[in-house]
């Protein structure tokens, strides 16, 4: 429990918390933080809901807020794009919002203007939203994981078990699927005991990474590539993590990145791109970070982001390095193991949900004061 001389902030969340998307995640884990430390919150979801589709906490949330209630902060979690910008109220309104670009589009900042606050998940996010031009305060508040979950488990491998390197994110061209796979196949035959399992969404999603694996003709010898299903729960998303030997994500650009940050708490060796967010919690010794150019940000599959894209550049990573590294961790698992146990004693220690809300508390104190 978080202690101040001050009473608890209370506060109007308008976020959708139902979905497997980043800011869904965030939104839900938030507000579950929140409400287990006692905060006086109440939830105006922006998307419908079906109350069997949530727990308890969540449910008691949003029939505290079935309209938004007076005298609360304001707090809203979704896209910088202008059109999600408004639609919301509160004695301060505060707009939590991420980019995976190095730079806003215009339309984007005249819209961040018009709030009170800007909060997003990290000093690199800070740096491009008033780089872009966003005039009104920029705060940082990290996000966080959930320790009673996302924790290490001691693995029963059995002699013919395969490696397992695991991946989540969405199929975009963001999280650079097509650069891992060519390198997981590139690299690895079946003849050895390695797979890789993929947790990129739905039956679409997986049906569009499996257009993508025919379109690159991998050889016959390519090692197993295997595709999990959208979990109901968090205890099982990170029992997915658990299963996993290593967790790789050669992506190109993040928000904050927070399956990083939970495959770091439960003790997996992590590959990743060495840019924006993720280096503020994958210091030195706690992941491999891979090498990368920057180049214009373009998702041809996703065309509602166009504009909020063209003005921005993103990573593109060592795809060499990215398999030296994926073999590295293959071959020397002890030492992967031990840089696993590293970071996620590091992560215990400053990035949970109780480190986040402390922040947060601060930030709320001080625009009461």
């Amino acid at each position: 429990m978080v202690h101040s001389e001050m009473p608890l902030p209370r506060i109007n969340l308008f976020c959708d918390p139902f979905g497997i998307t980043g800011y869904q995640v965030h939104a839900t884990e938030m507000l579950r933080a929140m409400l287990l430390e006692g905060w006086d919150v109440g939830c105006i979801p922006l998307a419908p809901f079906a109350a069997t589709a949530m727990d308890s906490h969540l449910y008691d949330a949003i029939m505290r807020a079935t309209v938004p209630r007076a005298g609360c902060f304001g707090i809203k979690i979704s896209w910088p794009m202008p059109h999600l910008v408004n639609g919301f109220s509160g004695k301060a309104r505060v707009f939590f919002t991420l980019s995976e670009v190095d730079r806003l589009p215009p339309s984007s900042v005249d819209a961040l203007n018009t709030v009170d606050e800007v909060w997003t998940a990290s000093e690199w996010g800070r740096a491009v939203f008033v780089e872009s031009g966003v005039k009104k305060p920029v705060r940082v508040v990290p996000e966080g994981f959930d320790p009673s979950l996302f924790r290490p488990t001691d693995k029963a491998r059995g002699e013919n078990e395969r490696f397992r390197f695991f991946v989540v994110g969405k199929f975009e061209e963001r999280k650079n699927y097509r650069g891992l796979l060519r390198a997981y196949a590139d690299e690895f035959r079946s003849w050895e005991k390695v797979e890789l399992l993929v947790h990129c969404g739905g039956d679409n999603s997986i049906t569009r990474a499996k257009d993508l694996i025919r379109t690159m003709h991998f050889k016959c010898e390519t090692p197993p590539i295997r595709f999990s299903q959208p979990v109901a729960s968090r205890t099982a998303m990170a029992a997915l993590f658990q299963s996993a030997d290593a967790f790789v994500l050669p992506t190109r650009g993040e928000g904050f990145g927070l399956p990083i940050l939970e495959a770091m708490a439960c003790g997996l060796p992590v590959i990743t791109t060495g840019i924006g967010p993720i280096m503020e919690y994958a210091v030195k010794d706690t992941a491999m970070l891979l090498n990368y150019e920057l180049v214009p940000a373009e998702d041809p599959g996703i065309r509602k982001f166009d504009e909020f894209f063209k003005w921005g550049r993103w990573a593109e990573p060592d795809v060499n390095q990215l398999r030296r590294s994926m073999r590295f961790l293959y071959e020397s698992r002890e030492e992967g193991k031990r840089m696993g146990e590293r970071a996620s004693r590091h992560i215990l220690k400053n990035w949970t949900w109780s480190h986040a809300l402390r922040k947060m508390r601060k930030i709320l104190e001080e625009l009461s004061g």
